[in-house]
């Protein structure tokens, strides 16, 4: 198979939800405890401004993701790896086969497929939280047949999406940087539920690693820099006292010589 073979992304609610069943189900015959963030526990949470494209899947455990994924591979034949687009990369992308027949690798450039993102919190260069199992929440969608899938909690998921917002924009592939408006629309969304949902740091969706909390106070102040309106929700969710920054001195001092000056004419 050519390196950076790409297939279809194009998927749809039902499909993101079946394959995360799949994957969920495999995982937990292998042993490992896992839970879905990203996208795809955002539009678990409610979130409905887009569909997401792939599912991510962060597995707790010390396993290297790339045995991980090979054991997925192993398990179940719609599950298949390819070489990644980057030349420079070790690893390789994992992909989930939406096509009815997937008996023979040879015709994969007609399937449309899913990929699948395997996260831990020993990734290099991730830092996805270690969540006690009884803390991950089970969501049962309401329609079609899926079962309780494992998300991340409420507050988790929009705080790894902060996250990822905070990522993106100080990316310099430009590729990551032109994520960063769609991270915003999903946090606005997040919010708006939280507070619709009367969220609160001690409420039944407000849990999240004391940690994570703190290292998002940052994140939260330069979101709220550039989206204002978003301040008194961030108050609300997280119980912090964020303020209307203060009119400087020397802009009241301007503002004041403009007015006695237009009142002169």
């Amino acid at each position: 198979m050519s390196r950076g073979y790409s297939f279809s992304a194009s998927v749809t609610r039902d499909e993101i939800r079946a394959v995360a069943k799949v994957t969920t189900s495999v995982l937990e015959t292998l042993g490992f405890s896992c839970y879905l963030v990203g996208g795809a526990a955002c539009e678990l949470h409610g979130m409905r401004n887009r569909t997401p494209n792939d599912i991510d899947m962060a597995v707790l455990t010390t396993t290297p993701t790339e045995t991980i994924k090979q054991m997925l591979v192993n398990a179940n034949s719609k599950f298949f790896l390819v070489r990644s687009k980057n030349p420079r990369a070790t690893y390789k992308v994992l992909w989930y086969s939406l096509a009815e027949n997937s008996t023979t690798r040879l015709y994969y450039a007609l399937h449309r497929a899913c990929k699948v993102d395997l996260l831990t919190p020993y990734s290099s260069g991730c830092t996805i939280p270690t969540i006690p199992k009884d803390k991950i929440s089970r969501i049962t969608p309401n329609s079609g047949d899926y079962g309780a899938l494992p998300v991340a909690p409420f507050m988790v998921a929009l705080l790894l999406k902060l996250r990822a917002w905070k990522d993106h924009g100080d990316a310099y592939q430009a590729h990551y940087r032109a994520k960063k408006p769609v991270d915003r629309k999903d946090i606005l969304e997040l919010l708006d539920i939280a507070v619709q949902a009367r969220t609160t740091p001690k409420g039944r969706n407000g849990w999240a690693p004391e940690l994570l909390k703190l290292e998002s106070e940052s994140r939260v102040r330069a979101f709220v820099r550039e989206v204002p309106s978003s301040r008194k929700h961030w108050n609300m969710v997280l119980g912090l006292n964020l303020k209307e920054p203060a009119v400087p001195k020397s802009d009241i001092e301007a503002l004041t010589r403009s007015f006695q000056t237009n009142l002169r004419w």
